[in-house]
């Protein structure tokens, strides 16, 4: 599988980004990118867990594969992941990508969330020949920043690159339809478990990309 460029999101984060993360902490207005993007990008939020888990992919094909992305603070240390049993050629492949932000007391949980997504978007444009694909996280908050973008600092910072990201993805493949779906955390789904336990992973390691 083609290896998935994190360099944007090391310089969100990175001490040279901090300048324009400052500027735009005072900054509360809307970014309404989701009203330019809506033909691409559907998102779900069920109404209660029940109907959240029902509405949770079982069988991802590999032309709309599902991702599951999570972010985690343990030990002192904030990550992200995104993984995927569907991504590849092989359905018996599976994908999973880390990132890890730093320390707990400079990094929140929202913003691994946002990078969990953002990492999955990058898995997306990384397999060519994808038509769409189903995002799950387990972050309401992360989801609704997103959707809303009523966010500032460091989230409004990922809120924007994923949008120029998702610019960058539609604009080669002008047919591609993508869902970032909430899914409940900690109900038994599989592939949410199995985000949770890589966010866990990289928030006490080092960015990786592995294939298993």
């Amino acid at each position: 599988m083609p290896k998935n460029d994190l360099s944007h999101i090391r310089n969100l984060l990175h001490s040279s980004s901090r300048q324009a993360v400052a500027r735009m902490e005072s900054q509360t207005g809307k970014v309404d990118h989701y009203g330019l993007f809506g033909q691409y990008l559907e998102i779900r939020i069920a109404k209660s867990r029940e109907r959240a888990l029902s509405d949770a992919p079982l069988n991802s094909s590999r032309c709309i594969p599902a991702i599951y992305t999570d972010g985690s603070s343990l030990q002192g240390g904030v990550g992200a992941a995104a993984w995927s049993a569907t991504l590849t050629a092989s359905s018996t492949m599976e994908v999973a990508e880390h990132f890890h932000l730093g320390r707990s007391d400079q990094r929140t949980v929202l913003e691994a969330e946002l990078v969990g997504v953002l990492l999955a978007l990058g898995l997306v444009r990384a397999v060519r020949k994808l038509i769409g694909a189903i995002i799950l996280s387990d972050s309401q908050s992360a989801i609704m920043a997103i959707r809303n973008g009523e966010v500032k600092g460091g989230e409004r910072c990922l809120v924007e690159e994923f949008y120029r990201q998702l610019h960058l993805l539609v604009k080669s493949r002008p047919s591609m339809c993508l869902a970032l779906q909430w899914i409940p955390a900690h109900e038994g789904a599989s592939g949410n478990t199995r985000a949770d336990m890589e966010a866990k992973r990289a928030a006490v390691a080092f960015s990786e990309t592995r294939q298993m």
